[in-house]
């Protein structure tokens, strides 16, 4: 009796194509991408509009809690 080892091995699997290689490298280069950009430059472009909408002062923005 085989086994379901031996019918896996058995059978021939395709193997992926280079141009399903490059759209995840790229894909995963643009997720990455995304997700910096909008930590490091996201965070500094809005601040100042937060402090406007938000009536913060120098006081609170600066102090350690």
């Amino acid at each position: 009796m085989r086994t379901i080892l031996d019918r896996a091995q058995g059978m021939k699997s395709a193997a992926p194509s280079r141009s399903a290689h490059i759209q995840a490298a790229c894909t995963s280069f643009l997720a990455l991408f995304s997700i910096v950009e909008i930590a490091l430059y996201g965070l500094p472009f809005f601040y100042d509009f937060m402090v406007r909408d938000f009536g913060w002062t120098r006081q609170i923005r600066c102090s350690q809690i």
